[in-house]
């Protein structure tokens, strides 16, 4: 899958993308913009790219995602559960991390880790996690 995580006004991604055990890539900027909205997506691609052309409303046919969307001065957090789409505003003083290393990142923030740091800390233990970690500052 991936790692995602939020923390201090910066977002940092990992780049990796496999698929059933396979790395595909370690170089997928996990970043796509539409119309000044930044989206930063963990999932399955057709998923992604239906949170990114639906927004703000978001209909994604399956339940393989999550995204945070920085919008203006809101970060969102969205997935889906059992069909049921979720968008929800997530404090900017708040860390946050999702994807398949997330228990990892968030153990690593609490530590005292920044975003890029505890997504390195993910990489060295979640096999869907790795490659070129990117940052960006909101």
């Amino acid at each position: 899958m991936t790692t995602i995580a939020y923390k201090d006004g910066v977002i940092a991604c990992d780049g990796r993308v496999s698929t059933d055990g396979t790395i595909c890539t370690d170089s997928r900027d996990k970043r796509r913009e539409r119309d000044g909205v930044w989206f930063f997506l963990c999932g399955e691609d057709h998923a992604t790219e239906a949170v990114v052309s639906t927004w703000p409303d978001v209909e994604v046919p399956c339940d393989n995602w999550n995204a945070l969307v920085y919008e203006g001065d809101t970060l969102w957090f969205c997935g889906s559960n059992d069909g049921e789409i979720w968008k929800c505003r997530q404090p900017m003083d708040e860390p946050m991390a999702m994807g398949s290393g997330a228990d990892h990142a968030f153990t690593a923030m609490d530590l005292g880790c920044n975003a890029k740091q505890a997504v390195k800390m993910a990489a060295k233990r979640d096999a869907g996690t790795g490659g070129k970690i990117r940052t960006h500052k909101l």
